[in-house]
């Protein structure tokens, strides 16, 4: 590598070998290619170097607390981006992905499709990994990382169709299930107005049968009506406004059926047990008392009737 390096340098000089303006329109172009192809070929070296480095623990004895933080302070690059080469050239450097390091070092493909093709292998299984890597290298030669992704995608269903079904029920089963727990009606109080924003998030099932319910509230059967203090029908609700009001109307035909429960779930009550003995006595009880005072009334009545009335006892005389 000395003697690559070498040269590299000897070529470069000062700066490009002659001035770019004097070249043609293909020499540019063949150039600019070489120089690219160089490009790839120096950063396979680099991330083995840095792979090197990282492998014998050079940061941890020079003081350092990790790999990406010593190219951080030697090369002034960040630690994010030391971070992304030193897990690239470390994958590289395995015998999974021989290929695409063979790639990058032969300048076919570059650093960012070669990250591209060492994360999406990843989600392939392990006894697909050789024949996907081959693929995707294929697919590098005219597409972008963005290209590779989709072609990642296609190829589980080509190398384990049965496997990609799996997975794609186990997705959606997930994704249900995170839907069902994300749903949620939360009320806040805007400040200084007299609005509240409702912030509703339901499953799609949910939704549509919300959606359904409103939309046949808001149909030619329910014309909207002009705005409030308007003297005319020009101004009228709102696609939006319609909406929220046949929410609110179906809240009201709810109240008015008079099922719903006072104050969420059932009504508060109370329960008594009572042993029937107890209450025939009780009802014994109630039906004598009920009797005695019956009969102490028509006494009292009986006493008022008979009582002669005075005559004049109080009145003044002239």
């Amino acid at each position: 590598m000395d003697e690559v390096l070498a040269v590299v340098d000897s070529a470069l000089g000062d700066g490009p070998m002659s001035e770019p303006w004097a070249w043609t329109d293909d020499e540019l172009s063949a150039r600019v290619d070489l120089v690219y192809a160089h490009q790839q070929r120096v950063s396979a070296a680099h991330l083995a170097v840095i792979r090197e480095i990282q492998g014998r623990g050079l940061p941890a004895r020079q003081g350092m607390t990790s790999a990406s933080q010593w190219l951080h302070q030697r090369h002034r690059i960040t630690t994010g981006l030391a971070g992304r080469l030193l897990r690239l050239g470390q994958a590289l450097d395995s015998d999974e992905h021989a290929a695409t390091a063979e790639a990058l070092a032969s300048g076919d493909v570059n650093v960012e499709q070669a990250e591209a093709i060492v994360d999406l292998l990843r989600d392939l299984p392990a006894q697909h990994r050789a024949e996907g890597e081959a693929r995707l290298l294929d697919e590098a030669v005219h597409s972008d990382r963005h290209g590779l992704r989709e072609r990642a995608a296609q190829l589980l269903h080509e190398l384990d169709p049965e496997e990609a079904e799996r997975r794609e029920a186990h997705a959606a089963e997930h994704e249900a299930e995170r839907a069902h727990l994300a749903r949620s009606l939360t009320f806040h109080d805007v400040p200084g107005t007299q609005q509240t924003r409702v912030r509703v998030v339901l499953e799609r099932a949910e939704a549509a049968l919300l959606r359904e319910t409103i939309d046949a509230q808001c149909g030619p059967q329910h014309e909207p009506r002009p705005a409030a203090g308007s003297a005319s029908d020009a101004v009228l609700r709102s696609p939006r406004q319609q909406r929220a009001d046949a929410l609110m109307e179906l809240c009201r035909i709810a109240q008015f059926t008079g099922s719903l429960p006072a104050n969420g779930g059932d009504r508060p009550h109370v329960s008594v047990i009572v042993p029937f003995d107890t209450l025939a006595d009780m009802h014994s009880a109630a039906a004598s008392h009920a009797g005695a005072a019956a009969r102490a009334a028509r006494a009292s009545t009986t006493v008022r009737r008979s009582a002669p009335r005075p005559r004049g006892g109080s009145r003044a005389t002239r």
